[in-house]
C-alpha cells in the first residue's frame, strides 16, 4: 500500500516537473520570438555605412541580398545597399559614418542607400527626404532624374506619382545638370522636364533642424522663403502644427507679400516637436500633398554653479588642494568646457578641462590645477553638431586658493608615515553644523579615522551626551543611521588607548524634514467653480503656472499629469524661479493635475533636500475661436461687384458669442479700421468696399468675458475702372470768346456726348492765374450732357480750363465710379469797359 502511495507521489512530482519544463520552454520560445521580431539584424564581417540616430514609429530595413524586412531601432546600423522604408506617420534619420551627412526620411518613404569612394548615393522611390550634406556631397536618383548635392548644402525632395518637387535651403545642387541655388526650387514631371509650378522655396529654418533655447517660454524662429512661379502680390501661407496631419495648428496666418521676392515671418515656438509647411495660398495645387518639415525646440538652460560656494577658500601647506567643482546639468549636452581664469572676463584661461556629461541632474570635476590666488570659473555646455543655437555659459563663480605654511586641517588625513607611532582619532564626515535630509539619512555614512580600540559611535540630542540615542559599537570606521526623528543632534566617537578613554570632537548635525510644499497660485485665466479650478484658454495660448517661493528651495520640480498624479507625467521640468509657462494648445480638453516639489542643491554645509509635492487639479477647456466662413481668406472681388452687389459674409462659433462686431481694416493687426459693424448676425451683407486690400475679423466675447475673435481674413477688391472721357466736348480746345460772339447773348454753353455706363457728369471750370488754379464753377452731378453759364461776366476776362467727368452715382448719392479727365482750354477776350465821361451840365435850376 505504501509502495503504491509513494508511486503516485513520485508520479505527481514528475508531472509537475514536466508541466514546468513545458511552460519554461514556451516562455523561452516567446522570448526569442519577441527578441527576433524587434531586433535589428546585423551583418558579420561588414562595416556599417551609417546609423539610425532618430526613429519615430515603424521603420524597416531590408538587406540588398535578402527578402526579409526587419524593424529598425535607434542606433541600428545601416549597411551598403540597404533598402529602408518608413510607414505612415513614421520618420527616420540616418547619419553617415564616413562624413557625418544626415538623411531624413519622412512618412511613407522608400530609399536605397549606397556608399562608395565617390560618396553617398540615394535611390528615392517614393515619399519625401531632406538632406544635410556636410562634406563630399551626395547623389540622389529618382527615375530618370539625378540630383547632385554639393558640400555644405541642404535640400528637400518629395516624390509623388513620378513627379519630384525640389527646394534648396542652403548651398546648391545640380538637378539634371542645371544648378539650383539656395532659396530656389524646381518641379520636374515624370519625363524630367521642369514645370512652372508655384512653390515657396524655404531659406530658413533648415529641414529637420534641432534648435536650442535657454528660455523656458521658447524661442523666436525666423521662417524665410522665396516665391517661385507666383506673383509678389499673392499670399503665402505658413502652417505650424504639433501633429503631422496638421490638425492641431499652433500658428496659421496669411502673410501679405511685399514688393520683393523675399518674405519672412518670426514665430515664437515653445519646447517640443513641431511640423511646418509653407506654400502659396491660392495657386498651389491641392491635388498633390504639400511637403512638410520638422523642427525640434530643445529647452536646455545654462548650468547653475553649486560648489564651491562663492569666494570659498581652500588653504594648503603642501601640495595644491584638489577642489571639486559641481554644477547642474544642461539637458542634451554631450560635455562641458570648464574654464578658470584670473579675471572675471575669463580672458586667457589658466585652466581648461573638457568634462564628459553624465546621466544625472548634476555634473562635476575635481582638479588641483590652480595655484594660490583668486580664481574665476565657469562651465559651458557642448552640444552635438545636430543642434542649432547658442550654448549659454553659466555665471562666473569665484574660488580662493591660499597657501598657508601653518595650515593643519582637522579633516586632513595624515599619510601612513605620519600616522606611525601616533594616536589617530578624528572625524571626517559630516562636518560640524551639517544638515542632512531625513529621507537621505539612511544613505549617509558617518565616517572617522582612528586607531583606538573598542570604538563606540555616540549620538545624542544633548551636547553633553547625557541622553544617548545611539551608543553602538562601530568597527569599520563608519556608521549609518537608518531612521531617527528630525531635530538637532550631536555626535562623536569614543575609544580606548590602553586603559585610557579618548573622545573625538563633538559635532553638531541637523536632521531636517522634507521641504514644505509650496503654496500654489491660481492659474492664469481661471474661473473658480466650487472646488474645481476651470482654465479657459484659447487654442494656442500659453498658460502660466506659478507658486509662492519656499525659503530653503533652490529650484522646483514641475510635473503635469493627465487625470490624477497616479499616471506617468506628461511633462516634467526643473524650474529655477517660481513660475513656468506651458503651451496647453498641444493637450486635449480634460482634467489635469499639476504638482510642484521644492528642491535644494547639495552644498558644503548641507545634503540635497527634497520637498513635499503640492498639487492642484484643473479642468482644461480650450476656447474655440469664431470662424469667418465666407469670404474665404485670399478671396478677390471685382470693384464693381464689391460696390454694386456686396457679397454675404458668414461666420460661426462653437461658443456662445456676445458683443459681436464685424471689423474691416487696412492692416493685418486690425488697427487701421475702415468699417466696424456691431451686432452682426451669422449671415449678413458686406458694406460697399472701394478698391484695395482689406482684413476682416469677427470680434466676439464669451459670456464669461473671454476673447474668441476670429483670425484676420484677407481679401482684395480690385479697383473700379475709370469711365472714358466724354467726346465732342464744346467749346473746343483753345476756343476764344470775342465781343462779337456776345452780341446776341451773354451766355456760353458747354456740351459733350453721353458716356456708356455713366448716369451723371460733373463740370468744373478753373481760372488760370499763372501760379495756381482757382475753381470758378463746379456743378453738382448733372444728368444732362450740357450746361449753360448764363452770364459770361461770372467768369470774367482771361484764360480758363474746363473739364467734364463722367460718373456713376448710386441712389443714395454715393459716387461709385469716377471717370477719366481731360481738359479744354477756353479764352475769354472781352475788352474791359471804358471810363465814363461826364459832360458839364452847367448850373442846375434853382441853385
Amino acid at each position: 500500500m505504501n509502495q503504491k502511495k509513494n508511486f503516485f507521489i513520485k508520479q505527481y512530482y514528475v508531472d509537475i516537473l514536466i508541466i514546468f519544463l513545458c511552460a519554461f520552454g514556451l516562455f523561452l520560445c516567446l522570448f526569442f520570438f519577441y527578441r527576433d521580431l524587434n531586433a535589428a539584424l546585423t551583418r558579420r564581417g561588414e562595416e556599417p555605412i551609417g546609423t539610425i540616430t532618430f526613429r519615430y514609429n515603424v521603420v524597416q530595413r531590408r538587406f540588398i541580398d535578402r527578402l526579409v524586412w526587419d524593424r529598425l531601432q535607434n542606433t541600428a546600423p545601416i549597411y551598403n545597399g540597404d533598402i529602408i522604408r518608413t510607414a505612415d506617420m513614421s520618420e527616420a534619420t540616418v547619419t553617415f559614418a564616413h562624413n557625418d551627412d544626415i538623411l531624413e526620411l519622412l512618412s511613407n518613404t522608400l530609399v536605397q542607400i549606397f556608399v562608395d569612394s565617390s560618396g553617398s548615393k540615394i535611390n528615392l522611390s517614393g515619399g519625401g527626404i531632406s538632406v544635410n550634406a556636410v562634406s563630399g556631397g551626395m547623389i540622389i536618383s529618382s527615375g530618370g532624374n539625378q540630383l547632385r548635392v554639393e558640400s555644405d548644402s541642404v535640400l528637400r525632395a518629395s516624390l509623388l506619382d513620378g513627379e519630384i518637387d525640389i527646394a534648396v535651403s542652403e548651398g546648391s545642387a545640380f538637378v539634371n545638370g542645371n544648378m539650383v541655388s539656395s532659396g530656389s526650387g524646381v518641379f520636374l514631371n515624370e519625363a524630367g522636364a521642369a514645370q512652372s509650378v508655384p512653390q515657396a522655396a524655404v531659406v530658413s529654418p533648415l529641414p529637420g533642424a534641432r534648435v536650442l533655447t535657454d528660455n523656458a517660454e521658447g524661442i523666436n524662429i525666423e521662417f524665410g522663403w522665396n516665391k517661385i512661379n507666383y506673383s509678389p502680390s499673392e499670399l503665402t501661407r505658413i502652417e505650424i502644427a504639433s501633429d503631422r496631419n496638421f490638425r492641431r495648428i499652433h500658428f496659421a496666418q496669411n502673410v501679405q507679400s511685399l514688393d520683393s521676392l523675399y518674405d519672412s515671418l518670426g514665430v515664437l515656438l515653445p519646447e517640443g516637436t513641431w511640423f511646418w509647411r509653407i506654400y502659396p495660398l491660392n495657386s498651389y495645387s491641392r491635388e498633390r500633398d504639400i511637403p512638410y518639415s520638422r523642427i525640434i525646440i530643445s529647452y536646455s538652460p545654462a548650468p547653475v554653479l553649486i560648489t564651491p560656494q562663492e569666494n570659498q577658500e581652500f588653504a594648503f601647506s603642501g601640495s595644491l588642494p584638489s577642489v571639486r567643482y559641481q554644477w547642474t546639468a544642461s539637458p542634451y549636452a554631450e560635455s562641458y568646457n570648464f574654464e578658470a581664469a584670473n579675471n572675471p572676463l575669463m580672458q586667457n584661461p589658466a585652466l581648461t578641462l573638457n568634462v564628459r556629461a553624465g546621466s544625472g541632474n548634476q555634473a562635476s570635476v575635481a582638479s588641483s590645477g590652480l595655484g594660490p590666488g583668486t580664481w574665476y570659473w565657469r562651465v559651458t555646455p557642448v552640444y552635438s553638431r545636430e543642434f542649432e543655437g547658442t550654448a549659454p555659459s553659466s555665471q562666473v563663480g569665484t574660488v580662493i586658493v591660499r597657501h598657508d605654511p601653518d595650515f593643519t586641517a582637522q579633516n586632513r588625513i595624515p599619510s601612513l608615515e605620519q600616522r606611525q607611532g601616533q594616536v589617530d582619532h578624528y572625524q571626517i564626515f559630516p562636518p560640524d553644523n551639517y544638515v542632512i535630509a531625513d529621507n537621505l539619512l539612511y544613505d549617509t555614512r558617518f565616517t572617522w579615522k582612528t586607531n583606538l580600540e573598542n570604538v563606540l559611535f555616540q549620538f545624542s540630542p544633548d551636547e553633553n551626551f547625557s541622553n544617548l540615542v545611539i551608543n553602538d559599537r562601530a568597527s569599520l570606521e563608519s556608521y549609518t543611521i537608518r531612521s531617527i526623528p528630525a531635530g538637532v543632534y550631536y555626535w562623536r566617537v569614543v575609544g580606548n588607548e590602553g586603559r585610557q578613554r579618548r573622545e573625538s570632537q563633538v559635532r553638531r548635525v541637523t536632521i531636517a524634514e522634507s521641504l514644505k510644499a509650496p503654496d500654489l497660485n491660481r492659474v492664469d485665466n481661471v474661473i473658480t467653480r466650487e472646488n474645481d479650478v476651470i482654465i479657459v484658454s484659447q487654442e494656442h495660448q500659453s498658460i502660466t503656472f506659478s507658486w509662492l517661493p519656499e525659503q530653503e528651495a533652490d529650484h522646483y520640480a514641475f510635473r503635469l499629469y493627465r487625470g490624477d498624479s497616479s499616471s506617468p507625467p506628461l511633462l516634467e521640468r526643473i524650474v529655477y524661479n517660481t513660475s513656468t509657462p506651458i503651451n496647453m494648445g498641444v493637450y486635449n480638453d480634460g482634467v489635469y493635475t499639476w504638482t510642484v516639489q521644492a528642491l535644494s542643491r547639495e552644498n558644503m554645509t548641507s545634503s540635497r533636500r527634497t520637498g513635499v509635492s503640492a498639487s492642484q487639479t484643473v479642468l482644461i477647456r480650450h476656447l474655440k475661436q469664431a470662424v469667418l466662413v465666407h469670404p474665404p481668406s485670399g478671396h478677390e472681388y471685382t470693384g464693381v461687384n464689391a460696390s454694386r452687389n456686396p457679397d454675404t459674409a458668414e461666420w460661426t462659433s462653437e461658443e456662445q458669442a456676445v458683443n459681436v462686431a464685424f471689423v474691416i481694416a487696412r492692416d493685418a493687426r486690425m488697427t487701421d479700421i475702415v468699417h466696424s459693424i456691431p451686432n452682426v448676425p451669422s449671415s449678413f451683407q458686406l458694406p460697399r468696399l472701394a478698391g484695395g486690400d482689406y482684413y476682416m475679423s469677427v470680434r466676439a466675447m464669451t459670456t464669461d468675458g473671454f476673447d474668441i475673435s476670429s483670425e484676420p481674413s484677407y481679401i482684395r477688391v480690385t479697383p473700379i475702372p475709370l469711365l472714358p472721357v466724354p467726346q465732342n466736348r464744346t467749346p473746343a480746345n483753345g476756343y476764344t470768346v470775342r465781343p462779337e460772339n456776345l452780341r446776341g447773348s451773354r451766355s456760353i454753353n458747354f456740351s459733350w456726348n453721353r458716356v456708356q455706363g455713366a448716369n451723371g457728369y460733373i463740370l468744373t471750370i478753373f481760372s488760370d492765374t499763372g501760379r495756381s488754379r482757382t475753381t470758378v464753377i463746379q456743378t453738382p452731378v448733372l444728368t444732362a450732357t450740357n450746361y449753360t453759364v448764363e452770364d459770361i461776366r461770372l467768369l470774367g476776362r482771361g484764360s480758363f480750363y474746363w473739364q467734364v467727368e463722367a460718373v456713376y452715382v448710386m441712389e443714395d448719392g454715393f459716387i461709385e465710379q469716377r471717370g477719366q479727365l481731360t481738359e479744354n482750354r477756353l479764352n475769354i477776350d472781352i475788352p474791359p469797359p471804358t471810363q465814363i465821361r461826364i459832360r458839364d451840365s452847367g448850373e442846375l435850376y434853382g441853385r
